[in-house]
């Protein structure tokens, strides 16, 4: 399923969080909603298993949604679209806890399944 017709209300709500800290798209796969978020303005960082080109405007990095790469607090805002599911129930509180650990005070989080 593609995010794409939510890019634009995402980046309505992500871009006070943005001021904060850079737009991870965790698990974007070929960064079809990096490269939207990208255009809207956001500096976006696309992250997945696999290290994928980056589109047009976006950093992509290889990193496994368990273990960032980032130091505490330093996120803007985390994007996470079809990823849930895809992690073992029981390693969501791992996942969340690695949320936390990367968003900011300020940080926003947002799921999409």
């Amino acid at each position: 399923m593609s995010f794409w017709p939510l890019a634009r209300r995402i980046a309505e709500e992500l871009t006070a969080a943005a001021g904060r800290g850079p737009v991870v798209d965790l698990g974007a796969g070929e960064g079809g909603l990096s490269h939207r978020l990208a255009e809207l303005g956001l500096r976006t960082w696309m992250v997945d298993r696999r290290y994928p080109p980056a589109p047009g405007g976006a950093v992509a990095v290889a990193a496994d949604a368990l273990r960032l790469p980032w130091t505490d607090g330093c996120l803007g805002a985390v994007v996470a679209g079809n990823l849930l599911r895809q992690i073992p129930s029981a390693r969501r509180r791992r996942w969340a806890r690695e949320m936390a650990r990367c968003l900011g005070d300020q940080g926003r989080l947002v799921v999409l399944e």
